[in-house]
């Protein structure tokens, strides 16, 4: 490729992510996904937005692996921008254009949504509570951060529960299409991902600490020292048949009722897992995670990157069977999703940001090459 050619698909390329390209140039653009000229300029200028991970297709690409190479070039292309192209284009123009099948719904990602229920009964729509303090229970001040937190704070003779009391519980709820974080009464942090509930004393009992997860969270647990005995105070996540017992520590738990496993991963400290189901409980190392499958423990290297992005803001399918990503997807999204003639094992691969519409995750799955997509409203329909 001559140096004027390059430039004026670099100019090409810029015009189309900045939102200024033609017709035409949309046109000429298309028509250079697949050539070997247009190989190394596009990976050069593909950015972190969305990076697909290309490390399957060997550099000397042979025929049979050029659509794949195609469906990541125009991921990038749409994703740059998101749907700029459908909304240029009215109608295919060529038989590339028509593989794209266009999303006529759209719907917007999630955001900082949950629900409070007190040990009193009452419910306080978080989102739509008013900043600062929104309760108070047995010398615990709630309150609400701009952040998007709920925090905990003791008034007076800090967060043990006073022997012989009754515990009192809260429930904070995330639904589909929500997140949120709370910082308990002992100063622990907890991340919740769509979906999720977390059960847990409004004072934790000065003997020990413990929640109630069901769904996905991510935790920082604070170190609390056990008055007693001087060591460090457990802090125990109960999430349906697993129990965790932590010391102080950094790690996610991801307990979907729905999903045929529950896995945990261990960024920093130390964890303990047990089970009614298992004799003996097992101990994490940082970098490790835990399976629990068909009442057994299994222990293997942890993808830390792949167990946060749900907290850091992307889907990251790598790896991912294709309804494992469509739970995914249909909870932050709050959708159904529909199968028609769809085989049970279909594996799929990229990276997208979890704050595009859904028509843009939905196409960049289309251009996998492995599955069609419809929308109406709120119902998601895939087929082969």
């Amino acid at each position: 490729m001559s140096l004027s050619d390059q430039e004026h698909i670099k100019e090409l390329l810029a015009r189309y992510k900045a939102g200024e390209a033609s017709p035409e140039e949309l046109q000429a653009l298309l028509g250079l996904i697949g050539e070997e000229r247009f190989d190394k300029l596009l990976e050069q200028d593909m950015d972190g937005e969305i990076a697909l991970h290309l490390s399957s297709v060997s550099p000397k690409r042979s025929a049979k692996s050029w659509p794949r190479y195609f469906a990541a070039a125009s991921i990038f292309l749409l994703l740059g921008t998101g749907i700029y192209l459908y909304q240029r284009s009215p109608a295919p123009a060529t038989e590339k254009e028509a593989k794209i099948r266009t999303i006529v719904t759209d719907v917007e990602h999630g955001s900082s949504r949950a629900t409070l229920t007190l040990a009193d009964g009452r419910v306080i729509d978080l989102n739509n509570a008013a900043y600062g303090t929104i309760s108070g229970q047995d010398g615990i001040k709630i309150s609400k951060r701009k952040s998007g937190q709920l925090i905990y704070l003791a008034e007076e003779d800090g967060w043990g529960q006073p022997a012989g009391e009754e515990i009192a519980y809260n429930t904070i709820t995330t639904p589909k299409g929500g997140q949120w974080q709370v910082i308990l009464p002992d100063g622990s942090a907890v991340w919740m991902n769509a979906g999720s509930s977390l059960r847990y004393p409004t004072r934790f009992s000065k003997e020990g600490r413990q929640v109630n997860l069901t769904g996905e969270a991510y935790f920082e647990v604070a170190k609390a020292i056990d008055p007693t005995t001087g060591g460090r105070m457990p802090f125990i996540v109960m999430t349906g048949n697993q129990k965790i017992e932590v010391l102080g520590t950094h790690f996610n738990v991801n307990a979907y009722t729905d999903e045929k496993i529950v896995r945990t991963t261990l960024l920093e400290g130390k964890v303990r897992l047990s089970s009614p189901q298992t004799p003996t409980s097992i101990e994490l190392k940082p970098g490790y995670e835990a399976v629990l499958n068909d009442q057994r423990f299994t222990t293997a290297k942890a993808d830390a990157q792949f167990a946060l992005a749900w907290k850091n803001g992307d889907f990251i399918f790598d790896g991912q069977d294709l309804k494992a990503t469509m739970r995914q997807i249909a909870r932050w999204y709050d959708v159904e999703v529909v199968y028609q003639d769809m085989p049970d094992e279909v594996q799929i691969g990229g990276t997208v940001s979890r704050n595009k519409k859904l028509s843009a995750v939905l196409r960049a799955l289309e251009l996998t090459g492995k599955v069609k997509v419809e929308t109406q409203g709120r119902k998601v329909t895939l087929s082969r």
